[in-house]
């Protein structure tokens, strides 16, 4: 189990370089510098690599969004505060999910149209909000699932209308209230790109699922995988 869950870990953090190389392939090119905030509680591994690929990095203690030194208010005043920077607010920039528009059309051409359902999980939500606009445009039939990790309060906003999880009712709500290996997915605020979606279900997807989708997909469908990837 170990051994498993540091190849998951090696995969994740693969998958994070191809995800990110591009991003900061663009800033090398203009002669741009890329600063990233993230939360210090993320695989210290995703950091290094970050920096390694001259990333300036800067890791913060988890906090509310509504915290100043929340890592997306920090990057906010950090573009601000620089001559010539651009925030990216990959959170609610609708570019975002716009981008996935073209996403969900070469879903839709590389399946010849014989799709019935996209899953999905989410964690700024350009991609299900893009792949779903599309899809649902070429057939209106096709289902949208997202598929929400444990402690994320998306889940509910689907399924009842109402962003809630039941860790953090009244007398229940902790400092951590609750832990999850899976990074990347799942949120307790509702974001722009996240409400431009059309979803039409949910599941709650637990970490044991997750690793367990993992290691079958790297035995028997794909040569990289990660536990998000596997939700």
């Amino acid at each position: 189990l170990l051994l498993l869950l540091l190849l998951l870990l090696l995969l994740l953090l693969l998958l994070l370089l191809l995800l990110l190389l591009p991003v900061l392939q663009v800033a090398a090119a203009v002669g741009c510098r890329c600063f990233i905030a993230m939360p210090d509680d993320a695989a210290i591994e995703k950091a290094q690599l970050l920096q390694a690929l001259g990333a300036e990095v800067v890791r913060l203690r988890p906090v509310a969004i509504t915290h100043p030194e929340h890592p997306v208010n920090v990057a906010r005043r950090k573009a601000a505060d620089t001559p010539g920077a651009a925030f990216a607010d990959q959170f609610e920039n609708l570019a975002n999910y716009r981008a996935h528009l073209e996403t969900g059309r070469e879903i839709w051409q590389q399946t010849s149209g014989r799709l019935h359902a996209f899953v999905s999980g989410a964690g700024t939500g350009g991609t299900i909000a893009g792949v779903s606009q599309a899809l649902k445009e070429l057939n209106p039939s096709i289902r949208i699932i997202l598929a929400d990790p444990q402690g994320s309060s998306l889940f509910n906003k689907v399924k009842r209308g109402v962003l809630y999880t039941w860790h953090e009712a009244e007398g229940k709500r902790l400092r951590n209230p609750f832990d999850t290996i899976t990074e990347g997915v799942g949120l307790n605020r509702l974001t722009a790109n996240f409400a431009a979606g059309v979803i039409d279900d949910a599941v709650r997807v637990s970490d044991r699922e997750a690793v367990e989708m993992a290691a079958y997909l790297l035995r028997c469908a794909m040569p990289a995988c990660s536990c998000s990837i596997a939700r």
